[in-house]
């Protein structure tokens, strides 16, 4: 078993409060758990938000450590084909990366690099002599079979040796993943020279980036958590407070588009080694920036779903979806002028109903108003069920000519509402899109506007 580590990875107190229990839905616990039986929680002394408690890992266990991440990435389908992709797509960014190394370093002068948590793809670069460490075994594997072989090795930087000294070490979107990033550093700076380069590459809400590649916005709280996957979420003041800490001074700090997006950006930062260990960032300055940052994220979802909730609050507008979900979307603010609401679970329910102040209507009822074109506009309030609550429509109640609309983002949490840093507050924003039936079209479904979140309901034909 791994052992438990209770201090905070960027401060070394253990002094946290819970923020969340990762986004449990509270009526149906077994439908959704983000990551069994973790806490996410942040140090009061610095602002870290972390998983909790964390586990470190020793030889033994790499390779479950390291599979979990591609266990996550390959879930829902063929493993190795998953992985191949996966490299395909990471093969872009590492072309960047070069980029990258060229405006920092030379060849000549920073011949030696490792790169830590990946396939292998920069030991592929003619001119940087890269190594990389992996903690999946299969992982390895695949990368030896694209790559250079004898360049990708299977383990963990803590485990890792260089003779001579490196002259530099990248963590390429791999830092966050690590739960002891301490033990990281402390490991790195003894492989390095004594001027040599560190680059961190990351891109998230906290590091202030645009980091979901559609559209620039977060509109559900797995946007910026992302569960079994990510164990710390630095910002720009706590990542250069840690390194900092173990001998590495901020030399430069990169923001950079994304290959495949421009609504994604990236940060790249380029640490040297130096020869003491100081950090002159105040814990209140790492707290302020990573709480206003999370504050900002939740505002935001408030919002977003306010502006929804007044653009469809018409009686031209019909809802149908998960009743939890529609009684979250009203909480405190019962609608004005729309007057169909049909649960999805019930559906068939006769004769209409009332419940805490909100009308639901049977599906016969939102057929004949669809007939009659009282209903120009169908909004599906539902985070997972979405060809489901299609498949009713098409059946039971066509459309009719009437624009069909879906949430912006799928979520494994069907609930708006959730209990956040003790208080019950949205945790995901209810934003629409446009989509049109079509049968052929994966879920049922294509998207109009290349889904393009709604800002207004137009009138059918316009």
């Amino acid at each position: 078993m791994p052992r438990l580590a209770t201090s905070c990875p960027i401060c070394l107190q253990s002094n946290y409060r819970i923020i969340s229990q990762l986004f449990r839905d509270q009526d149906f616990p077994e439908r959704f758990t983000y990551v069994p039986n973790r806490n996410l929680v942040s140090c009061q002394t610095c602002g870290n938000i972390m998983r909790f408690p964390v586990e470190i890992f020793d030889q033994s266990e790499i390779n479950r450590f390291g599979g979990a991440y591609y266990d996550r990435v390959a879930a829902m389908a063929d493993w190795s084909e998953t992985v191949n992709i996966h490299i395909d797509y990471q093969v872009h960014h590492y072309q960047r990366l070069h980029e990258v190394l060229h405006r920092i370093a030379s060849p000549m002068s920073h011949p030696q690099w490792l790169d830590v948590g990946s396939a292998g793809c920069p030991t592929a670069y003619d001119d940087f002599q890269f190594h990389t460490v992996e903690p999946d075994a299969r992982v390895v594997a695949v990368g030896q079979q694209r790559f250079r072989a004898d360049r990708i090795h299977y383990g963990v930087i803590e485990t890792f040796t260089a003779v001579p000294r490196l002259d530099g070490i990248v963590f390429h979107d791999s830092f966050y993943c690590i739960p002891d990033p301490n033990a990281a550093l402390a490991r790195a700076r003894e492989l390095l020279r004594e001027d040599g380069l560190l680059v961190i590459r990351i891109g998230s809400h906290f590091m202030e980036c645009h980091d979901y590649a559609n559209d620039e916005h977060h509109h559900r709280i797995e946007d910026i958590f992302r569960g079994d996957v990510m164990w710390n979420y630095f910002n720009p003041l706590s990542l250069s407070h840690i390194c900092a800490r173990h001998g590495f001074a901020l030399e430069q700090d990169l923001v950079i588009s994304d290959v495949y997006s421009d609504s994604r950006s990236w940060r790249y930062f380029i640490f040297k080694r130096q020869a003491a260990a100081d950090s002159s960032v105040s814990f209140e300055s790492m707290r302020a920036l990573q709480e206003g940052r999370l504050q900002m994220l939740l505002n935001g979802f408030d919002g977003i779903t306010q502006t929804t909730l007044d653009m469809i609050d018409r009686p031209d507008v019909a809802m149908i979806g998960a009743r939890d979900l529609i009684r979250d979307l009203w909480r405190g603010r019962p609608p004005k002028a729309m007057s169909r609401h049909i649960d999805l679970k019930h559906y068939p329910m006769e004769p209409a109903f009332t419940l805490d102040g909100l009308s639901y209507c049977p599906m016969p009822m939102l057929a004949e108003a669809l007939r009659q074109g009282e209903v120009r506009h169908v909004v599906i309030a539902s985070f997972r069920d979405v060809p489901t609550a299609i498949g009713l429509v098409v059946h039971h109640a066509p459309l009719n000519g009437a624009r069909l609309y879906i949430p912006t983002r799928r979520s494994g949490i069907e609930r708006l509402m959730g209990e956040f840093d003790g208080a019950w507050r949205p945790i995901k924003a209810f934003a629409l899109m446009e989509i049109e039936i079509d049968p052929e079209a994966p879920g049922g479904y294509r998207l109009i506007d290349g889904g393009a979140t709604v800002r207004e309901l137009r009138a059918p034909g316009a």
